[in-house]
């Protein structure tokens, strides 16, 4: 008789006997064959021994499965694929890889599940969810693809799409070490290839936020000319160039004298036009300085230029003071002929008042 079967994936290498019981006409007999051998067959050979063969169970992304897999050598049988419930990340294990655990035994499971993750560099933002890969520390030889798809609108202000690295968690430094991967922009996917498991996340750098800073600009002063106890308006721009909100202050000075100040808070990137009200009550010039932007009015004697109206809200400030070129009085000559003449007449009236007093008595 001929027989032939299978043996067990769980049996090792060895040598074994064969016993076969012989039922006949209601009579039961043993016979004891002459032993066999078995040893560990290659994969992907033809003829010879047989391949122990059987499955790993999986569980990725709560979805439940298996893969085949060698139970001797830890070689997988065939190609396997998952994919998460939101499409993010893709797990490829191609047929031929030896997934073997920590210990280097072949796995008898995979799984992935999102998870919190350790805290990040100070200078990576977390992109996505995280992965914890398990068994933790399972070993892929060559090794296999993870691809991660991302959302551009989530990542952080100033990161670029094509710094984006994808990470794992090394538990035995507590740092986070970065797999070299392929970034496609078009397609708003990272692919790595890596060779063990852990947890796997996605991480970018963002652009360190600048402080607030300001700058002037557009000085303006209108009218330019004006009539005493008229008004001007004098305005500016401020520019908050940093990323950051920040508060600054604008100060009036009309020569060289404090007149007004105000103050502002600013978003970062952002500007704002800030006016002053004044006037002037003596005629000439006004040096103007609003933080370091100068200008110039003139004002003219009453009544040779039209009044302005002043712009509603603006604080008025009226200067009571001399304009930057003085004007010094000019003072007559003396006529000295005249006060001599006055002299004697006065002493003239004297004399006849006097005389006609005593003459009375």
């Amino acid at each position: 008789a001929t027989w032939s079967a299978r043996s067990p994936s769980s049996w090792p290498a060895g040598t074994y006997l064969i016993e076969a019981k012989i039922t006949a006409d209601s009579t039961q007999f043993t016979k004891t064959g002459s032993s066999i051998s078995m040893s560990v067959a290659s994969t992907g050979g033809t003829g010879g021994t047989t391949t122990p063969s059987d499955t790993a169970t999986t569980n990725f992304f709560g979805t439940q499965g298996s893969i085949g897999i060698n139970r001797t050598t830890g070689v997988v049988q065939s190609t396997f694929t998952a994919t998460s419930a939101d499409g993010n990340l893709t797990v490829s294990i191609p047929a031929g890889t030896k997934a073997l655990t920590s210990t280097g035994a072949p796995i008898t499971s995979l799984s992935a599940v999102p998870v919190s993750p350790p805290a990040p560099p100070a200078d990576k933002n977390v992109i996505g969810l995280a992965y914890d890969f398990g068994p933790s520390g399972a070993t892929f030889d060559p090794p296999i693809t993870l691809k991660f798809t991302y959302d551009p609108s989530k990542l952080p202000s100033g990161a670029s799409e094509a710094d984006l690295v994808v990470a794992y968690y090394d538990a035995t430094t507590a740092r986070w070490v970065t797999v070299p991967g392929t970034v496609d922009t078009a397609t708003n996917t990272i692919t790595v290839q890596v060779s063990h498991f852990t947890v796997f996340t996605i991480l970018a750098t963002p652009k360190p936020l600048a402080p607030a800073a300001f700058t002037i600009s557009d000085l303006t002063i209108t009218p330019v000319s004006i009539a005493a106890g008229e008004t001007v308006t004098i305005g500016t721009t401020v520019t908050n160039t940093g990323d950051i909100a920040g508060n600054y202050q604008v100060a009036l000075k009309v020569n060289g004298v404090p007149i007004a100040t105000k103050s502002l808070t600013l978003a970062g990137g952002t500007s704002q036009t800030v006016n002053f009200t004044t006037s002037g009550d003596t005629a000439g010039a006004y040096n103007v300085d609003v933080n370091g932007k100068t200008g110039q009015f003139t004002v003219t004697p009453a009544g040779t230029t039209e009044k302005p109206t002043p712009t509603p809200g603006e604080p008025t400030v009226t200067i009571n003071m001399p304009p930057t070129t003085s004007q010094v009085p000019v003072t007559p000559a003396t006529n000295w002929w005249l006060v001599v003449i006055a002299t004697v007449l006065a002493a003239a009236v004297i004399s006849a008042v006097l005389w006609y007093v005593l003459r009375q008595e």
